[in-house]
């Protein structure tokens, strides 16, 4: 994926995890992960390299990915964001 830095292309990839109130993955949540991979993909894709780097740009990232998670799903709602992977180049 491209960030959104001007004039430097760079390229993320990440993998994480959700921690939800549930413990199996509902009906709801396989339902909703095309919404949910293109929600993610849109809050990453729109940010700057500076912006991400920090560990306070992290949380801000995971709050605002958790926000929008439990936005889209009524009955399971993230607890936590976990990035089991994160790379820029």
């Amino acid at each position: 994926m491209n960030l959104a830095d001007p004039g430097q292309p760079r390229y993320l990839k990440v993998t994480l995890h959700i921690e939800s109130n549930q413990v199996k993955p509902s009906e709801e949540y396989e339902k909703r992960q095309p919404q949910l991979r293109d929600a993610i993909l849109t809050i990453l894709s729109s940010r700057q390299y500076r912006e991400i780097m920090t560990s306070e740009g992290k949380a801000a990232l995971r709050e605002e990915i958790k926000g929008k998670v439990n936005q889209l799903l009524v009955n399971l709602k993230a607890q936590n964001i976990f990035f089991t992977e994160f790379v820029i180049q």
